[in-house]
């Protein structure tokens, strides 16, 4: 049964070299000169490779050997001698590969007599290696979001609004504050990754956001986030939603919201921990309890911003979560067909 077309395999050794060049075991440098070329006798050759002063002629095959492919690949490589010989060719040895997904031994012995190269190969492996290189990884998956145990926002004010008035080191942070050192170091974690803060010399300081952030403070109840810095950290999401494990976490409570939604409206808590941690990249990670803490701190966070609500263990939208789902989707998307490895 087919389980997978050649020119899904052809397009990743096409677009891939480096896992072309795994599979003929090449190490000198590879180019691509054409795919499924028309030859003189109107047949297409798969894929032919300049490999340093010769070439390299591909037939890939997704099956196992049969002898009508070595008599395939003969014929086409005969056929490009004389293309050499017509000078429409570019002069050098042939190499002439023959890759399919098994190959007996009288097989291989049949493709030595021809002097042709049987190489066996599994699509399924071509498969995950593409996977590996491919933009699906890069636009966040290395990214994971960690649980520095702050469950409200609003407790890095105490640290965000003495740096304010000073550069301090994470020392002095502690005494200003009264908090350990293991829980300074895990809140600024945070404000790092919330781009509100960054560190000089072992000193911390705003960043211009930062400055925005703690000018937008409420000045009753210094401890909550105002509508102003809810709106401010939404912006910092939605602009940056893969720069970094704090972001990505919010990004992440928000698409599994999404995926959930579409089966069950409102959606209960319990659903949650397990849909988040998958997507976050945590499902081996953490343990039952850890993903539930996590997807608590993360949820709990998407709340404060205003991108979610909770009542009775029952998650909901809220408008600007609606927003942020969109715009999300979008740049995810955006992130997948622009990054330079999907490229062709």
């Amino acid at each position: 049964m087919l389980q997978i077309r050649e020119s899904q395999i052809e397009d990743v050794l096409c677009r891939h070299l480096d896992i072309t060049r795994q599979l003929i075991k090449n190490t000198g440098e590879l180019s691509l000169i054409s795919r499924q070329k028309i030859l003189p006798s109107g047949h297409r050759l798969d894929m032919l490779f300049m490999d340093m002063d010769r070439l390299a002629l591909i037939e890939l095959k997704v099956e196992a050997f049969k002898k009508d492919f070595l008599k395939q690949i003969i014929s086409y490589r005969n056929e490009l001698i004389t293309l050499q010989e017509r000078k429409s060719l570019i002069n050098g040895h042939i190499r002439a590969i023959l890759l399919c997904v098994d190959f007996t031994r009288n097989a291989v012995n049949d493709c030595a007599t021809e002097d042709v190269e049987p190489i066996a190969y599994s699509p399924r492996e071509v498969l995950e290696m593409f996977y590996h290189r491919s933009g699906i990884v890069t636009y966040g998956s290395k990214i994971k979001p960690i649980n520095h145990g702050l469950w409200r926002l609003g407790l890095l004010h105490r640290l965000l609004y003495q740096i304010n008035n000073e550069p301090l080191s994470a020392n002095s942070l502690s005494q200003a504050v009264y908090l350990s050192q293991s829980t300074i170091n895990s809140y600024l974690a945070i404000a790092e990754d919330l781009n509100l803060v960054f560190k000089e010399n072992s000193l911390y300081n705003l960043t211009s956001i930062g400055n925005q952030y703690v000018g937008l403070r409420d000045k009753y109840m210094e401890d909550r986030l105002s509508n102003e810095q809810a709106r401010l950290l939404q912006e910092i999401v939605l602009k940056e939603p893969f720069s970094s494990p704090t972001i990505f976490g919010i990004y992440s409570l928000m698409e599994a919201v999404f995926v959930l939604s579409r089966n069950q409206y409102p959606i209960h808590f319990s659903h949650l921990p397990s849909v988040f941690s998958l997507i976050a990249g945590r499902e081996k990670d953490w343990g039952k309890k850890a993903k539930s803490d996590a997807c608590k701190m993360f949820l709990s966070y998407a709340i404060q911003i205003g991108f979610l609500s909770l009542f009775a263990n029952e998650v909901l939208l809220t408008p600007d979560g609606e927003k942020a789902l969109i715009y999300l989707q979008m740049r995810r998307s955006s992130e997948m067909i622009f990054s330079k490895n999907t490229l062709v």
